[in-house]
């Protein structure tokens, strides 16, 4: 079992907890206050909620890669003092256990991206949105504001007031 170490200000250690790390990095708060939060609005809680999931996800893939990396560096020590014949197996257990550590290492670099992506959109959410005049109605040329929409009577079977050069409602 890991201990999770932080510093001071109260930061997971990024080699420990790299979700943990990052939420606090970016947003300044734990995954439980970040859910309290945002329990005032249901896109907030919603994002919230994928966001310290996948903060979780990163911490397991991150612990799932030390212990993966402990176990190469066990399989190496027992082989390296085994002689020639260990030797030669050596190469087969490292290029087996570097695809291995390659994969997870991908895992947990796509998991933290996913995190990044998911703490914008909480970013972007939270932000004040700008409140704006209405833009006025305008008329579209040709309309005429006073006529009701309805076949031209000038038998063209466009809205009335079409102003095509045939018309004569206009």
């Amino acid at each position: 079992m890991t201990t999770t170490v932080t510093d001071p200000t109260g930061n997971p250690d990024p080699a420990q907890r790299p979700g943990e790390h990052r939420l606090h990095e970016r947003l300044g708060t734990t995954a439980r206050e970040l859910t309290r939060h945002a329990s005032g609005s249901p896109a907030r809680l919603a994002v919230a909620r994928l966001i310290t999931g996948t903060a979780r996800d990163a911490d397991t893939h991150a612990d799932t890669l030390r212990r993966r990396i402990g176990q190469a560096r066990d399989n190496l020590a027992r082989l390296s003092s085994g002689g020639r014949l260990a030797a030669g197996r050596g190469t087969t257990v490292m290029t087996t256990l570097g695809a291995e550590i390659d994969q997870l290492t991908a895992q947990l670099d796509q998991t933290l991206d996913h995190l990044d992506q998911l703490i914008d959109a909480y970013e972007h959410l939270t932000q004040p949105t700008p409140l704006t005049e209405p833009t006025p109605l305008r008329a579209v040329p040709g309309q005429r504001g006073h006529r009701t929409a309805g076949p031209c009577p000038c038998a063209c079977a466009r809205p009335c007031g079409c102003g095509h050069a045939g018309c004569t409602a206009r």
